[in-house]
């Protein structure tokens, strides 16, 4: 009979545990913030807390810019923090002292050059900014013989990627960064929204918040538990749509970043290869491997810089790395339009061909 008694007792705290989860105050919102826009859901927590969430990709946003001064309004609390931005400004003139965080943010982003044996490069930006131009100028079309011979000459008068990081110094004693010339060009793109989605998530976890989803873009999701205490279903776009309903797959996963680098907006051809943002720092040139990379992992910031490395390595070099690194993959080949990836069958579901 107290047997019984307790079963019964564990059975109704069960069923009142999981009404007490369903009937958790959801807090969302949607933002811009980074060049994207951003959504955040999550159930518990408070207000203060997304305004938490928020503060952070404001944060970033505004010291990880390399396009303009100032990246958020002036009523923020951010608006006169020192960004990359300035930082480029001052090359071969002054050193900039910035926040601890843009310092941090720098420290990790050179840790990363060597982590990703030179595949990822922040000090590259002015190759970057010139294949920009060319995608901008000849957005989905076939670039011009003229404009291509151009822009090879304008990319072998750069200083090689594996020189620049001697032309950069950090000062932690009054954490000021100088770049001593102009033949360097500061570029954190790659890798400050995986940076502030990680730090995002880590709030959350902190605070006991285990039903939570951050999209980023798209390219960045940060996921924890459904509240129907399932894993969440992310489905892969297909860009060539050869697959059924558009979707290379379907991720089903809790707890876990989501990392996407594809071309399908950004692009140009010329002679059948696609030229686009990643830019190879051996060849300066982008490589066309694959129509898309999809990373999962504890670590958006590593994944993010992770996904443009692997995007200028061969097949065969990208799997070595992300085996090495422990690190879950989808690769989508542009060769064959073939997937290939290292997640388990109940992860991840490859969906048929058409």
């Amino acid at each position: 009979m107290k047997r019984t008694i307790l079963i019964i007792t564990l059975l109704i705290n069960l069923i009142f545990l999981i009404g007490c989860e369903k009937e958790l105050k959801r807090q969302r919102t949607v933002f811009s913030a980074m060049n994207t826009t951003i959504s955040v859901d999550f159930y518990g927590g408070s207000e203060e807390d997304l305004k938490e969430i928020i503060d952070i990709y404001a944060k970033y946003s505004q010291i990880s810019s390399n396009f303009r001064r100032h990246e958020v309004d002036s009523d923020s609390p951010y608006y006169n923090w020192t960004n990359v931005y300035l930082i480029n400004e001052k090359r071969g003139i002054e050193a900039v002292e910035v926040s601890d965080e843009l310092f941090e943010l720098i420290e990790y982003s050179l840790w990363l050059i060597d982590d990703t044996n030179g595949y990822f490069n922040p000090l590259m930006g002015n190759a970057i900014d010139i294949w920009k131009e060319v995608i901008t100028a000849f957005k989905k079309v076939e670039i011009s013989e003229e404009v291509y011979n151009e822009t090879l000459a304008s990319l072998e008068n750069l200083t090689k990627a594996s020189e620049l990081k001697e032309k950069i110094v950090l000062n932690k004693d009054n954490k000021s960064v100088y770049l001593k010339d102009k033949s360097v060009l500061l570029d954190l793109g790659a890798v400050a929204k995986g940076y502030a989605t990680n730090l995002a998530t880590n709030y959350l976890i902190e605070q006991g918040i285990k039903y939570y989803m951050i999209d980023a873009g798209s390219s960045n999701i940060a996921i924890g538990t459904h509240i129907e205490k399932r894993a969440y279903r992310i489905g892969n776009k297909d860009p060539k749509k050869v697959y059924q309903d558009g979707l290379i797959g379907v991720v089903e996963k809790k707890d876990t970043h989501i990392v996407t680098s594809g071309y399908d907006e950004q692009y140009a051809t010329y002679q059948e290869h696609y030229y686009h943002h990643i830019v190879n720092p051996f060849s300066y040139l982008p490589n066309d491997h694959f129509l898309s990379v999809i990373l999962l992992g504890d670590d958006a910031s590593l994944l993010d810089a992770y996904s443009t490395a692997v995007y200028s390595m061969s097949k065969e070099e990208a799997e070595a790395f992300l085996n090495e690194k422990g690190i879950g993959y989808v690769l989508y080949i542009k060769e064959n339009l073939e997937v290939v990836s290292n997640l388990s069958s109940d992860i991840y579901t490859i969906h048929e061909k058409k």
